[in-house]
């Protein structure tokens, strides 16, 4: 009888009923839309800064990432490789050598990162291979062969172009000097100015001789299809790590910026989360309350019939209830279709692709909705709704039948 009673006192009032219900459903829409518009953002943020260079994990000697010198090096078993592609979710498996050296054309000389790369895996877990503009990229990992790709930066302020040779100094592992002449074949450019300025790679075993290396690399560079998928791949990873006493690094340790970024965007628009969840909570508090003054002398009549007061706050209860049912049925299904509409066409930002290209974001964006997204702004706004309707159902427990019937 109450769930009946509650059913047709909610539609008493059907204007009320429908615009606190559409006031439901829009917040609730706004709070699935947004979250995985961001969320599809970071993911999308995340994985473009990977690919650009660091992979979505890598394996190193501990400490190297604080200590990056060239003696900081490990040499690599088999088995150890065999361990990592034996993982699920990864799917490439890259060495890598780094340092420092002095690079010199016929006009001009400048400081440059050399990286010793394997080129037949180097276009898996970096983009730079993909964005040659001039030349091509290095075709084979053979310590016979000179070549050298260039940042289009640094080509430009060595004056350096195809075919024509650059002289590297540095700084064995030995501590002996490391020097020789290499023919550029091609250059790229990421649209990261800093890595344009500063990056060339070799080839890895070129690397290896050139800088005294033996057998030894700086890291082993992982990567997957993509970082939700390979991040659960990490424990693992780690464990093979521990194995053999390397440290395993993931994204989060690769690029704390980034991480720090997100956190920073989180912070700043939780706010305004807050604010929509509290602006319809109060709205409904509201719509509720004026329900229960203006029915005052019906309560009164119902209470000197002999209905008890927890019987008329459960009426309540459910009037709130179906109120919130409505509304967020219609907010979790329009926030739903708007939310995988927009992750199959994208929102485009066409005037603003040089911006987003020097974050390592695309032009687009495409939202990423989960069960978390779709439910955890619903679920905080159905939940303060009911906490909020305490206030009218303690105002019910207090009525005495006479002076409630006396109520104008």
């Amino acid at each position: 009888m109450i769930l009946e009673l509650a059913w047709r006192n909610s539609w008493r009032q059907p204007r009320r009923t429908i615009l606190s219900s559409l006031a439901i459903a829009f917040t609730s829409a706004f709070l699935i839309f947004m979250p995985s518009l961001q969320n599809g953002s970071y993911i999308s943020m995340v994985e473009n800064t990977l690919r650009l260079f660091d992979g979505y994990a890598e394996i190193q000697q501990p400490g190297y990432r604080d200590n990056p010198e060239i003696r900081n090096s490990l040499t690599i078993p088999d088995s150890l490789i065999s361990d990592l592609k034996n993982i699920q979710h990864v799917d490439t498996v890259s060495q890598r050598a780094i340092s420092f050296a002095l690079l010199a054309s016929d006009q001009r000389s400048f400081g440059a990162q050399i990286v010793g790369v394997q080129s037949d895996s180097e276009a898996l877990v970096s983009i730079i291979p993909n964005n040659i503009k001039q030349g091509r990229f290095l075709l084979t990992d053979n310590s016979n062969t000179d070549e050298i790709v260039l940042g289009s930066v640094l080509a430009k302020n060595l004056k350096a172009s195809v075919g024509e040779k650059v002289t590297l100094l540095g700084n064995g592992r030995n501590g002996s000097l490391a020097a020789d002449s290499l023919t550029v074949v091609g250059i790229f450019s990421t649209g990261i100015s800093a890595m344009d300025r500063l990056m060339a790679e070799i080839p890895l075993q070129r690397f290896q001789q050139t800088f005294s290396m033996n057998q030894h690399v700086h890291s082993i560079v992982l990567s997957g299809k993509d970082i939700s998928s390979f991040q659960q791949s990490m424990k693992p990873i780690r464990d093979v790590a521990i194995k053999y006493k390397l440290a395993a690094l993931d994204w989060q340790q690769l690029q704390p910026g980034l991480m720090k970024g997100i956190l920073l965007d989180i912070s700043t628009s939780l706010p305004l989360y807050i604010a929509m969840v509290l602006v319809v909570t109060f709205s409904l508090l509201n719509s509720v309350l004026m329900s229960v003054l203006e029915r005052t002398r019906e309560f009164g009549v119902l209470l000197s019939l002999g209905m008890r007061p927890s019987n008329i706050a459960k009426m309540i209860w459910i009037e709130t209830i179906i109120l919130i049912i409505f509304g967020l049925l219609m907010g979790i299904a329009l926030g739903y279709a708007l939310t995988e509409y927009y992750a199959h066409v994208g929102i485009h930002f066409e005037e603003a692709q040089e911006i987003f290209s020097e974050y390592g974001l695309p032009n687009a964006m495409y939202p990423q909705l989960n069960w978390f997204t779709l439910l955890i702004g619903p679920s905080i706004i159905g939940l303060s709704i009911l906490v909020s309707t305490i206030f009218p159902v303690v105002r019910i427990y207090k009525m005495q039948p006479v002076p409630a019937m006396r109520a104008v």
